[in-house]
């Protein structure tokens, strides 16, 4: 809300407790100032950096659930999970409305296999802790306003697996059934929808069960063209059989051999037939816009030895080039 108010206890190093009060106005003063000790995030000085850094389980100390450690002003305070959480949603509100940003979607994650917390995990501890984890992104998604879904990676078949494979990950499967099964209330509860992508060489034959056994209403497709594309492009012909549960697209090319996020026209794929699919998908009914998912790495523009710390010039060029070939997708699908 706009005026909301918040009330928590710091305690300090030495032990001591001081209740405060955070409102609106009150956050703005300290929002600049916060530095994650734990590299969870760090927001600089406005005339500093204006970029919030997330790592993928955001809001997530492994080694501690009730509380997290912040430095502010040269001293370090211990937090409530809830009240970090209306703090950055606030900034990230506050950031969106200053560029005049929408939010469309949020890519949430369910955790890995090997992290404490994983939506399909077989530890029934670590998979309700996914449960949660994607909860979180849920009420961020509703908080800050999304138009959109909550697009999931879910466990699949892969080309090329073997039996032995398929073993392994048929039991994540079953744990991922259970895990949408739990999320149901949190569906209807923040009105959020799950969009489950398809995955880098998805053989199809899972993601159809999930759409199978849950309605359209609560699941449905996130439609990664990159991802179809890979090895032997099946997917590109697999991803029909669900274009009436499409609700959120990657869009993004490849050579086939990698998942390369490069922007349209660089690999092979036929983007004539992508228009004519989202065209004729559920997707063209949410009235949403097309969405890409791009990356500089496997362009021209890119300079390997630079990484992270490419040029501004080549950063300007990359996104200009981005742009035309986004829009010319873009384009040729209102052209139907």
């Amino acid at each position: 809300t706009q005026n909301y108010q918040l009330h928590c206890s710091i305690i300090d190093q030495e032990g001591n407790e001081k209740r405060i009060k955070l409102s609106q106005n009150h956050s703005e003063e300290i929002i600049p100032c916060i530095s994650f000790i734990d590299n969870i995030i760090t927001i600089g000085q406005e005339n500093q950096k204006e970029s919030i850094h997330f790592m993928k389980q955001w809001i997530e100390q492994p080694n501690d659930y009730s509380t997290y450690t912040v430095k502010y002003q040269n001293k370090e305070y211990q937090l409530l999970p809830e009240v970090l959480f209306s703090i950055i949603i606030n900034e990230y509100k506050k950031i969106m409305k200053r560029y005049g940003l929408t939010l469309l979607d949020i890519h949430g994650t369910g955790g890995q296999k090997t992290q404490e917390k994983c939506w399909y995990s077989t530890d029934e501890y670590r998979r309700k802790a996914g449960v949660d984890l994607t909860i979180n992104r849920m009420i961020m998604l509703r908080e800050m306003e999304g138009e959109g879904v909550l697009m999931m990676h879910p466990p699949h078949f892969r080309e090329g697996f073997s039996e032995e494979d398929r073993k392994e990950v048929q039991p994540r499967i079953d744990a991922m059934m259970r895990t949408l099964d739990d999320l149901i209330p949190a569906i209807e509860k923040y009105n959020v929808k799950i969009a489950l992508e398809n995955m880098p060489a998805d053989t199809f034959e899972v993601l159809p069960s999930y759409l199978k056994e849950f309605p359209a209403e609560w699941i449905g497709v996130t439609f990664d063209s990159g991802h179809a594309n890979m090895l032997s492009r099946e997917g590109l012909k697999h991803i029909w059989s669900v274009k009436d549960r499409i609700e959120a697209l990657h869009l993004h090319d490849n050579d086939t051999s990698g998942d390369q996020h490069q922007p349209p026209f660089y690999g092979n794929i036929d983007w004539a037939d992508i228009v004519k699919l989202i065209k004729e998908s559920s997707y063209r009914k949410t009235g949403r816009p097309l969405s890409f998912e791009l990356s500089m790495r496997n362009t021209p523009f890119y300079v390997e030895n630079l990484a992270e710390k490419q040029t501004e010039e080549s950063l300007k060029a990359y996104l200009a080039d981005a742009y035309t070939r986004c829009k010319k997708v873009v384009d040729m699908y209102e052209a139907l």
